[in-house]
């Protein structure tokens, strides 16, 4: 693979980053996320940037990874985590260091930062790959387990017209139709980008 460069994301990307995301849920938990509120919430991190930031991964030009850092307030250390969420590497990209790099890019600016204590992020129980890549960075499993009770039903906000198709395609078909993978996918971003532009 080319020098991978890192850098932050832009309201340019939003397309990119939504269809990052909606894949991301379907082949982690074939969950099918509402495409337009999911493009409503990654817009809202740009208009509050308190919230976080997205960084772009690129090779060649081309976006192939991406995440979202999100803020923690840590009052035992006077201090906050940055929590990486909404990691995604394209098919085509993957074992190629992407998430590494970014992974770097964003322990770099958080040492650098002032106030910042540490990083943390989840991992489903049962995906041992991501595990030993996290201890190969030096990440350590956490003392806690998660709790959650959400009154927002992922399910109930439903897939849209878009993407009803998902049940009936393959992962690997789905990334080609949508662009994320193949000789086509560049340029089809490329026009995504631009439509967003336009609005």
């Amino acid at each position: 693979m080319s020098t991978i460069d890192i850098r932050n994301a832009t309201r340019d990307d939003v397309v990119f980053l939504r269809d990052c995301n909606i894949a991301m849920a379907y082949e982690s938990e074939q969950k099918q996320l509402a495409p337009e509120v999911l493009t409503r919430g990654i817009v809202a991190v740009f208009d509050h940037p308190e919230r976080g930031f997205y960084v772009v991964a690129e090779s060649a030009g081309q976006p192939v990874g991406s995440l979202l850092i999100t803020h923690e307030w840590s009052d035992w250390r006077n201090g906050g985590w940055w929590w990486i969420q909404s990691v995604y590497v394209t098919p085509d990209a993957r074992r190629g260091g992407v998430f590494t790099a970014m992974y770097r890019e964003v322990e770099t600016r958080a040492r650098a930062g002032t106030g910042v204590i540490g990083l943390r992020l989840y991992v489903e129980k049962e995906n041992s790959r991501a595990k030993a890549t996290y201890s190969a960075l030096g990440m350590e499993p956490a003392y806690y387990s998660l709790y959650q009770r959400s009154w927002v039903d992922l399910d109930r906000l439903g897939p849209g017209p878009r993407y009803a198709e998902y049940p009936k395609l393959s992962i690997a078909a789905w990334h080609e139709r949508h662009g994320l993978t193949g000789a086509g996918a560049g340029s089809k971003r490329r026009r995504a980008r631009a439509s967003v532009k336009a609005r």
